[in-house]
């Protein structure tokens, strides 16, 4: 596999509360709103981490932004 497509948000079940990351609002006049919120993920035999203009191997994961303004490490 050359990479994947990954969709942030998410629903806890036990209370209730969503992240408004990835979302769509419809309603009875049709749609609303939409936003999107993710990240593309590359193979590492496309693409390896830079870091200083050195090639970083052993780096597995990058810090990210959402736009909520939370930071999650991504792979």
């Amino acid at each position: 596999m050359l990479g994947s497509l990954l969709f942030y948000g998410g629903f806890n079940k036990e209370t209730g509360q969503s992240e408004d990351l990835t979302y769509a609002i419809i309603d009875c006049d049709g749609f609303k709103e939409f936003h999107l919120s993710g990240a593309v993920e590359f193979s590492r035999e496309l693409i390896l981490p830079i870091e200083n203009g050195m090639v970083n191997e052993a780096k597995q994961t990058v810090a990210v932004t959402l736009s909520n303004g939370r930071v999650i490490e991504a792979p």
